[in-house]
């Protein structure tokens, strides 16, 4: 048992804010960006092009939020929607990245490894080595109990 008085979603929760926070006013803003644009470039450069359904249901959201992120990365030139094919029902559009939001995506991800390569130096092997497997242990949990966790916060 934890000696430590605050439950560890608390914990998680802070220190996830603090690093948006950081992100957004350090490496996003300054690129004219928001730590869920970048999530969505950096979903279509893993995944390739995907339709805005397939999109939201990765990154969550709205659909009017996505939609004004994805207007505001086009109009960046990051990102292009293509029209269907001739052939098909005209309905399905696609989401691409341009050369530019594939460029940038690679110079945040560059970015994002320096920053957590300097960050982990100030951690030992052991305690990296526990952070990891408390993390995993932590994701193994979530999974199993996700369809629990709602019922938690009912009244």
């Amino acid at each position: 048992m934890s000696t430590n008085p605050k439950p560890i979603a608390e914990t998680l929760i802070a220190a996830a804010a603090r690093i948006r926070t950081i992100s957004n006013d350090y490496v996003f803003r300054p690129m004219g960006l928001s730590s869920a644009s970048f999530h969505i470039l950096r979903l279509l450069a893993q995944s390739g092009s995907q339709t805005p359904g397939a999109i939201l249901k990765q990154v969550g959201n709205t659909k009017s939020n996505l939609s004004q992120r994805l207007e505001s990365l086009e109009s960046k030139g990051l990102l292009t929607r293509k029209l269907p094919a001739a052939n098909s029902d005209g309905r399905t559009i696609t989401v691409a990245l341009t050369t530019a939001g594939t460029a940038l995506v690679k110079k945040l991800n560059q970015k994002f490894l320096k920053a957590c390569l300097a960050l982990e130096q100030q951690f030992s092997k052991d305690e990296l080595d526990n952070y990891f497997s408390f993390m995993e242990k932590l994701n193994q949990t979530f999974e199993a109990y996700k369809a629990e966790i709602p019922n938690l916060f009912k009244e």
